[in-house]
């Protein structure tokens, strides 16, 4: 738990860090760049720090910034198979039966096609 949360205060301090870079960038090619890996560093934070970059696309011209907005690539299920667990307190395959890759994403969450246990399917 505790490492999970270090990983999610690096991701904050160090978007921060990118957007003090870009309120001070004079280049558009420097500007364009920061743009960039700040979109990408808010992306891999998900959750909080993903929604904040989509609101800032809304309010900026930060054009790198418009991608958190639509085209979100979805958690692979491996990645995800802890956090269920945690939330759960089973593993993955004790409530499901089969579970299907993600297809769509948002900054909050995902969708997954899945069969329980029970032979119920649910979205």
């Amino acid at each position: 738990m505790g490492r999970n949360i270090v990983k999610r205060l690096w991701h904050i301090v160090s978007s921060f860090w990118l957007m003090f870079k870009l309120r001070r960038s004079t280049s558009e090619a420097t500007t364009h760049e920061i743009e960039q890996a700040l979109a990408q560093k808010l992306a891999k934070g998900r959750g909080l720090p993903m929604k904040f970059g989509q609101v800032m696309a809304g309010m900026d011209d930060a054009h790198a910034l418009h991608q958190l907005t639509h085209s979100v690539e979805p958690w692979q299920l491996d990645k995800m198979e802890s956090t269920l667990r945690q939330a759960w307190g089973k593993r993955l395959y004790d409530v499901v039966q089969s579970i299907d890759e993600s297809h769509a994403a948002a900054s909050l969450g995902q969708v997954h096609k899945a069969v329980l246990c029970s032979g119920d399917t649910v979205a």
